[in-house]
């Protein structure tokens, strides 16, 4: 019988393909790549899917680091879409660890759908839950020792009500990060992210302690290793450091604030904001 890691972010479509694993009655060990950096409320959630499902999830971390903010000052560089060794170095390379220990799993799931986006749609356009992939056409998983492995994407066709669906029968709710603004879970907030989603972190007091760490992680490494460019070292293009964009964010709450105090007591600027 097929033994399967199976990739759990703890996000809706992870959680619709676990649930999917125990119908089939797979026999699988699901996996979550921990990058020190999430929020509270997401460890959280992972402890709440145990506890319904009485599936043990297995908690992978990079033994070199101890999360997003070590590697980035470790490696004394910023992540960019160029050069995302958080994800090869806090995501694939424990997974790439785990496999070489487990040796009799032979497939890799992982919950990717061509509804998510445009760009999903494009790369993952014609698999099916039949489809199967070698795992070594990824550059970190070499031939010689992941040969016997396949991945599988066994949603890719799901549409956002089959997820939610399958949500309702095993009576799971989901994920609290999608009730403050997330529209995707994982680092909090992810590094490569729009401005936009940044301030949707922002909103939050955890969020809003993370990304001041960034700041200070962004400013050491601009102070220690002074850019050839004359721009400083950011997560963003430009010389938009994570400084400049607290203070953006910071201007921002003042407007939103003022407004608000300037509304009589109890009533609403327009029902249009409160949906």
């Amino acid at each position: 019988m097929t033994k399967v890691m199976l990739n759990y972010s703890g996000g809706k479509d992870s959680t619709a393909m676990l649930l999917l694993a125990i119908e089939l009655d797979i026999d699988f060990v699901a996996c979550y790549q921990d990058t020190g950096f999430e929020h509270s409320s997401h460890y959280l959630y992972l402890n709440y899917i145990e506890k319904k499902t009485g599936i043990k999830i297995e908690m992978l971390k990079n033994s070199q680091y101890k999360g997003l903010l070590d590697l980035i000052t470790q490696k004394q560089m910023l992540p960019n879409t160029m050069a995302r060794f958080c994800t090869s170095n806090l995501k694939l390379k424990p997974s790439k660890e785990f496999l070489l220990k487990n040796k009799d799993i032979t497939e890799s799931w992982i919950g990717v759908r061509t509804a998510e986006s445009s760009a999903r749609a494009r790369r993952y356009k014609g698999l099916t839950f039949d489809s199967l992939y070698p795992i070594s056409e990824l550059p970190e998983f070499s031939k010689r020792d992941f040969s016997h492995v396949n991945i599988r994407t066994p949603i890719v066709e799901w549409s956002d009500v089959e997820v939610w669906d399958i949500h309702s029968r095993h009576n799971i709710k989901k994920n609290p990060l999608y009730e403050i603004g997330a529209s995707r879970v994982g680092c909090y907030p992810c590094v490569l992210s729009s401005e936009r989603s940044w301030y949707n972190v922002w909103q939050t007091q955890e969020g809003k302690a993370n990304i001041k760490k960034l700041a200070v992680v962004e400013a050491k490494i601009n102070q220690d290793k002074p850019s050839t460019t004359g721009l400083p070292h950011s997560f963003f293009y430009g010389d938009k450091t994570v400084a400049k964009l607290i203070e953006q964010f910071e201007l921002r709450d003042t407007q939103v604030d003022m407004f608000s105090e300037a509304l009589p007591k109890n009533e609403v600027s327009c029902s249009w904001c409160h949906t």
